[in-house]
């Protein structure tokens, strides 16, 4: 059986590579996704317009898992640990089938 993790939004993780190891042991994909590229719109500015989700985890102590410098790290650990053929982007994730 097929299994899915879908990582959407990308929120912060405490042990990125425990988070990688368990969900290679239950799934069989993994999809990442950030709002910067994936809200439905360019840039994600559907989410940072409408929410303050960047301010709160900004104010949370998080400021850094709002970029896509650190969904790059994630992504990266997450290929790492699964494989790249197991870790899927974005809207070409959700349609690769």
């Amino acid at each position: 059986m097929r299994t899915q993790a879908t990582i959407s939004p990308l929120l912060p993780l405490a042990d990125p590579h425990a988070f990688a190891h368990a969900l290679d042991a239950v799934c069989t994909r993994v999809i990442l996704d950030h709002y910067l590229l994936g809200d439905g719109s360019q840039g994600g500015w559907r989410t940072q317009k409408r929410t303050d989700f960047a301010q709160r985890l900004a104010h949370a102590g998080y400021a850094e898992w709002t970029t896509l410098e650190k969904f790059e790290q994630i992504r990266a650990v997450l290929v790492g640990v699964l494989g790249a053929q197991r870790v899927l982007i974005s809207r070409a994730g959700f349609n690769d089938v």
